[in-house]
């Protein structure tokens, strides 16, 4: 790693031994301007959602070498850039979420709700000691700097802690400590980060936008009463709202799953995101044909449809 923090790179590319031609595809779809990049928003356990996209465009054939992620998008995005496929990454957060669910370490509200103690433990069982400049896929997940007031996208380091820093949820966590800087969740600034994505033209983006979802259910009654870490994740959300409008437009294509009745807590749901998700992006499949088949310099991107093959 001493090299590495020599050159400072602003990229990095892993090719494992052994496995040549798989790694050099996604570089060379890269360079090329071909590499298709995901970027997916956070909300809750509506970010379930994002494994239902995740299978529909693996079953129709779409690489996704690139992936962006704001809080609980980034433990999906991670879990994908980490080499999982989408079976593999649904087994990953319903181990963690549905069936251990580490949001219930309630703590006195000094400095959040939880301690968030489970909520590291379960991301260092998940990716370990992976360094993000080691992953298979490229990714990026955004945090806030509360000391700088600016939004922060990791590039390099341990990967459990970039994804970490980009969940803490003010209020319910306490912020997290790196270096000499004081990060909470993503959210706060920028709840879909295609920028993250966008700082060098390496090929399309598409967003998958869930935090403002609406239901199309009419409501009989009275709305219910949302628990108080529920309120301050939707007032969160609300305030970034003209961001992640102004970062839809920044993408290629937009997936919007509807995800307004799953409760930003309610992990039991996640068969209701992950449908959700499933819909809309089956519902999008013809547009991202589309999208991936117009020119670009030096041909079209449509080959990440297809299996390349490196003669060496």
């Amino acid at each position: 790693m001493a090299a590495f923090d020599s050159f400072s790179p602003v990229s990095s590319h892993r090719v494992r031994t052994g496995a040549l031609q798989a790694g050099l595809r996604p570089l060379a779809a890269r360079l090329t301007g071909r590499s298709l990049g995901l970027v997916l928003a956070g909300g809750g356990a509506r970010a379930f959602a994002h494994l239902g996209v995740l299978e529909v465009l693996q079953d129709a054939g779409v690489e996704i070498d690139r992936v962006a992620g704001t809080s609980a998008g980034a433990i999906v995005a991670g879990a994908w850039a980490l080499g999982y496929d989408a079976a593999g990454v649904d087994a990953c957060v319903y181990d963690e979420f549905v069936r251990r669910n580490p949001m219930r370490d309630y703590t006195m509200p000094v400095h959040g709700l939880i301690k968030g103690r489970r909520t590291r433990a379960a991301l260092e069982r998940q990716f370990g000691e992976t360094l993000i400049e080691e992953l298979p896929r490229e990714f990026r997940c955004v945090s806030v700097d509360l000391l700088a007031k600016r939004a922060f996208v990791h590039r390099r380091g341990r990967l459990s802690e970039a994804v970490l820093a980009s969940v803490r949820m003010p209020g319910v966590f306490p912020p997290l400590r790196m270096h000499d800087s004081l990060h909470v969740d993503g959210t706060v600034l920028d709840n879909l980060p295609v920028n993250a994505l966008t700082d060098r033209d390496e090929g399309p983006i598409v967003a998958v936008d869930i935090g403002l979802g609406t239901s199309g259910r009419r409501r009989t009654g009275p709305p219910s009463m949302p628990s108080l870490a529920e309120t301050l994740v939707r007032t969160t959300l609300l305030g970034g709202a003209d961001f992640v409008k102004s970062a839809r437009a920044r993408a290629d294509l937009v997936i919007s799953p509807d995800v307004g009745d799953v409760g930003m807590f309610e992990w039991h749901e996640i068969d209701t995101a992950r449908d959700a998700g499933r819909r809309a992006a089956a519902d999008a499949l013809p547009d991202l044909a589309a999208m991936l088949a117009r020119p670009v310099a030096g041909g079209s991107v449509s080959g990440v449809f297809e299996e390349t093959e490196f003669k060496l």
